[in-house]
């Protein structure tokens, strides 16, 4: 009598846990003084029968463990099942016979509301199936949730132990309350399965939960890691471990920490959020993650983080549609091996907070587009690896920030851009950038800032726009190669600038097919070069412009700066303390400053508008023509620089103005023919020269062609002229004197250009 009103008592106190402020029918308890037993021993349970459908049945919690196996292949209907009630002890509920079959509306382990000492509840399933379903209950009509609740209470802790036959509920939760533990493997090649609806891990502030999954397959449309305590997923390796959900959330809530370890097998998911209001980790040592929606690492106010490991364990594979590393939250992402696959964007800072992504070791990564910064901060580095998309924006939408930090490895892009409307920064220390198929690089292409800094490594693509939009862009080129198998375009808020801070092997070159700077370029290093090449000109008929200038070229630095092809000045170059050398034809249809450097022209043609300025110390050294149509007499001021015509050939040389005034405008300071050279002049009716010094070289010949060159003095070291006449003034230019190359210097200065221009394929004689 005594023991059956303890077990009123218990029932009782069941109820008011279970539903408060309602009261329920007596369950059906099992006796703990029986000890361990089969389930089917009807003098184990109150009333002396075995539990039948439509009974509530619970375990009671025993101080020294207990466990109850069901063990006969026999079906039953329950209104719920509580295992480990109330306070203290053990209980295991072991299910061992292949055709048990326990269907129950909700399943609790662990099942106590004290704040004194919990209960410990386990399943232990090793055939046979159970099922935890929606039922109506007799004692007051409500729905159960269909739930199996492990760990309920703080004190509380539940486990289930899945190694065969099949789990079916609505609703799992792996540490309700308390702490709780699922193990789920079978044998190699079995198929153990766990069906759920939602699966929730760590439900509660302070709850604590673990799902280890091996050998099985895992099934459910939500599943939540951490959702609001501290939850673990472990997927081990085994080839056959399959995990199936709608949602994959690690980190839920802002008190949940989840943690998702993936160590090989499958993960299929819909989507999938680590770090969604609070902290998530998804570590990625092996097997197949596939996302056939977004992956988001940091969302709202979380911190996520995603790392895949291929070192060890496998190869890891990630799959996804679109990828965010820093939605709104804070979110990171490791790779070090593996490949990751993105169909549409993965996109890093995507909205308000940051992202990071981190590609090392023999990773790939494949994505139709990368966005670094598209709304919020973005950083992408590269240390090694591959990266391949179709397109990759730095600093998208207005008010982000992003950047890209190429060390090493290769990235291959169909088009990048770099600072769109947002603030972006490229910086390549090493590595290879190509691109020859049709690609674009963007610095500064909409209304915001793009920088790129290029130190090492290489960069290949077929177009370059720098500031063509209306931000600003800039080019920092201190060494290796920059190659552009189009059109480099630098906009009027562009700027290129290259200088060499002996940062790489290779000191900075630049090439491109034709070059149209509208902005500005400042080139103190290094070398330009076109598709003209070395050859001054090959073929009949026009040659192609290779180099339009329309803003400002500014020329500097220390020994020699070159740059090949066919150039038009319509704006300002400046060549300071220098030797700047062009190869093929040369119009100037702008201003023409040396201040004061030696410049080496092939042809050099002085439009209408165009002119040149140089003072003492400057020397401007033609190979083959020099043209001059200028009508600038006011800006023209070439009086105390020196003109040489070197090499050996013949050479035209057009004079400027049309009377004696305006021909003084376009005096020289010194004017030397080099020996056995050929010289003779053209230009309009009435005009003339006017030289402080005139130096004719050993074998020369000068044809005056009807036209007349004053002057201050003569040195004649074996020459000849005819056609016109030598006269000599007192002081015809105004301009003082000039410092005059030796002849020995002025033969030694041609020899060394010689080689530049001895690939000419076309050279023009005067009979």
């Amino acid at each position: 009598m005594k023991r059956k009103s303890l077990l009123i008592l218990s029932t009782l106190i069941l109820a008011a846990a279970a539903a408060p402020g309602v009261a329920r029918s007596e369950g059906k308890g099992y006796d703990s003084s029986c000890g361990s037993g089969s389930w089917f021993r009807g003098n184990c349970w109150n009333l002396s029968t075995v539990p039948v459908d439509g009974d509530f049945v619970y375990l009671p919690a025993a101080d020294a463990g207990l466990t109850v196996t069901y063990d006969a292949n026999a079906s039953i209907r329950l209104e719920g099942l509580s295992i480990a009630y109330p306070e203290g002890g053990s209980t295991t509920l072991r299910i061992t016979a292949p055709g048990a079959r326990i269907e129950t509306g909700d399943i609790t382990l662990g099942d106590t509301a004290s704040m004194r000492s919990g209960a410990s509840g386990s399943i232990v399933q090793e055939a046979g199936d159970v099922t935890a379903s929606v039922v109506t209950r007799s004692w007051d009509g409500a729905l159960t949730s269909g739930a199996l609740d492990m760990g309920h209470s703080r004190l509380d802790r539940g486990s289930y132990t899945l190694t065969g036959g099949g789990l079916y509920t609505v609703s799992t939760i792996v540490g309700n309350g308390g702490t709780g533990t699922f193990t789920h493997d079978g044998t190699t090649g079995s198929d153990v399965n766990h069906f759920a609806d939602t699966l929730t891990i760590a439900s509660q502030e302070g709850s604590n939960g673990v799902y280890n999954l091996g050998a099985g397959r895992l099934t459910s449309e939500m599943q939540i890691i951490g959702k609001n305590g501290t939850g673990e997923f472990i997927q081990a390796a085994p080839l056959n471990s399959y995990n199936s959900t709608g949602y994959l959330g690690v980190g839920e809530n802002s008190t949940g920490v989840g943690t998702y370890t993936m160590q090989g097998g499958w993960l299929f998911a819909g989507n999938e959020i680590i770090g969604n209001n609070g902290t998530g980790t998804f570590t990625h040592w092996g097997g197949l993650n596939d996302v056939t929606g977004n992956l988001t690492i940091g969302d709202f106010a979380g911190s996520g983080s995603y790392a895949m490991n291929g070192m060890f364990s496998g190869n890891p594979e990630l799959r996804a549609t679109n990828e965010f590393v820093g939605n709104s939250g804070t979110g990171s992402f490791e790779q070090f091996g593996g490949t990751n696959t993105v169909a549409g964007n993965l996109s890093i800072g995507h909205n308000t907070g940051s992202g990071s992504y981190v590609l090392d070791g023999w990773g790939t990564l494949n994505a139709a587009a990368i966005k670094a910064g598209e709304s919020g901060t973005g950083t992408f580095t590269q240390h090694s690896g591959s990266v391949t998309a179709s397109s990759l924006v730095i600093g998208k939408n207005a008010g982000s920030s992003g950047t890209y930090n190429m060390n090493m490895g290769n990235l291959t892009a169909a088009n990048i851009t770099v600072g769109h409307d947002g603030n972006g920064v490229f910086n390549q220390a090493d590595g290879m950038n190509m691109y020859f198929d049709g690609g674009t690089l963007n610095v500064g292409s909409g209304s915001g800032s793009g920088t790129y800094n290029m130190s090492g490594g290489m960069l290949a693509t077929t177009n370059i726009n720098i500031g063509t939009g209306s931000g600003v862009g800039t080019f920092n080129h201190t060494g290796s190669n920059v190659s552009a198998q189009g059109t480099i375009t630098i906009g009027t808020n562009g700027t290129y600038n290259m200088s060499d801070n002996g940062s790489s092997w290779f000191g900075p070159q630049l090439y491109a097919t034709t070059i149209v700077n509208n902005g500005t370029m400042n080139l103190n290093s290094g070398r330009v070069e076109t598709a003209g090449g070395i050859c001054s000109y090959c073929g009949e008929g026009p040659a192609a412009t290779n180099v339009v200038n329309n803003g400002t070229i500014n020329f500097g630095g220390p020994g020699q700066r070159e740059m090949s092809g066919n150039i038009v000045n319509n704006g300002t170059m400046k060549i300071t303390d220098t030797t700047v050398v062009f190869n093929k034809d040369f119009t100037n249809n702008g201003a023409y400053l040396s201040d004061p450097s030696s410049n080496y022209f092939s042809n050099l043609t002085v439009g209408s508008n165009g002119y040149l300025v140089g003072g003492a110390g400057d020397n401007f050294f033609i190979n083959d023509d020099f043209l001059n149509y200028s009508d600038q007499t006011g800006l023209w001021d070439t009086a105390d620089s020196y003109l040489g015509f070197i090499g050996w050939n013949t050479h035209e040389f057009r004079l400027g103005g049309w009377d004696e005034a305006s021909n003084m405008s376009f005096a020289w300071g010194t004017l030397e023919l080099s020996e056995y050279g050929n010289l003779f002049l053209s230009g309009a009716l009435g005009a003339s020269l006017y030289v402080e010094n005139l130096i004719l070289g050993a074998g020369s010949t000068l044809d005056l062609g009807g036209f007349n060159i004053y002057y201050s003095s003569i040195t004649d070291l074996g020459g000849s002229f005819t056609g016109g006449q030598l006269i000599q003034l007192a002081n015809n230019t105004g301009g003082g004197s000039t410092s005059v190359p030796e002849p020995s210097t002025l033969l030694l200065l041609g020899s060394g250009i010689a080689g530049l221009w001895g690939a000419r394929r076309l050279k023009r004689f005067r009979n």
